[in-house]
């Protein structure tokens, strides 16, 4: 009798976390609409963003401006802001920032700044430090994020030849890829060629001021969102898989349960069977 309530015991405590992962798993869908909707109005508009700055640059190639093509320092020195999530329960999605990140540095040594408490703790780990860190933000204060983000970003840019950012990209549902997207300087030659398109009425060199921050903040916008939709995507999968490997579980201990219930009470029976033959006999 103790092996059956061992089992029962393990099935209960197997039914509590499928419901901790399905609850999960509702929350993270709610969650993800959210930031979905944030990411779908400003992935065109990051698109569209990035190519007139483009453009504005092309028309300028003699313009001495740091954030379209900067002058080299004596010896070349990067800043790449990685973003990675503040919890886990979402598979691989850290893990796969962190090794490319790791990747990164390898062949090449970065200053770094951080955003996500998984990517601090990992980094901190191998005594690298951070330019700077965020926490990641909830859907309510997303818009103030991004613009203190930016504002660390643009002061940080003097200091350096370029800006990377490491997140990763969303696609759908289904598929994630981590990517790496060069913030500054908008040109460094792969500007050159391209064909002005967009007509300006105002002098393009006002156009530009006014651009930067604009760029800036549709590019942060547009990675974090990524980054953010990416995360609740992921995590959706990992609790739906857990919730589902959860119920195998339970239907695998439950037969199990049922055999040596069975066993148990054919067992008893047969004693009591045998205790009335011998008196019978007797």
């Amino acid at each position: 009798m103790s092996k059956i309530r061992k089992i029962k015991k393990r099935i209960d405590s197997v039914k509590k976390t499928q419901k901790m992962t399905r609850a999960m798993q509702m929350i993270s869908s709610v969650k993800f609409r959210k930031f979905d909707k944030t990411f779908q109005k400003v992935k065109p508009s990051a698109k569209v963003m990035a190519h007139v700055v483009e453009d504005v640059a092309q028309r300028n190639r003699g313009l001495a401006n740091p954030f379209l093509r900067k002058t080299k320092m004596d010896k070349q020195k990067d800043l790449v802001v990685i973003i990675t999530g503040d919890r886990g329960l979402c598979g691989n999605y850290n893990s796969a920032v962190i090794r490319e990140a790791t990747a990164l540095l390898k062949k090449s040594d970065y200053d770094i700044g951080v955003i996500g408490k998984r990517g601090q703790m990992f980094f901190e780990g191998l005594g690298k430090s951070s330019e700077f860190f965020f926490e990641n933000p909830g859907a309510i204060s997303f818009g103030s994020f991004v613009q203190e983000v930016s504002e660390v970003v643009l002061q940080r840019y003097a200091s350096y030849d370029r800006v990377f950012f490491l997140y990763t990209e969303f696609v759908n549902t289904l598929t994630r890829k981590v990517s790496l997207k060069k913030i500054f300087p908008v040109c460094e030659g792969e500007c050159e060629g391209k064909k002005a398109e967009t007509l300006y009425e105002m002098d393009e060199k006002e156009v530009l001021d006014q651009l930067v921050e604009e760029y800036l903040f549709s590019s942060v916008t547009y990675a974090v969102s990524s980054a953010a939709v990416s995360e609740e995507s992921a995590r959706m999968a990992a609790m739906d898989s857990a919730t589902h490997n959860a119920e195998e579980m339970i239907s695998s201990l439950n037969l199990i349960y049922n055999r040596v219930r069975q066993a148990a009470i054919t067992k008893e029976m047969i004693e009591i069977s045998s205790g009335s033959e011998a008196l019978v006999n007797v």
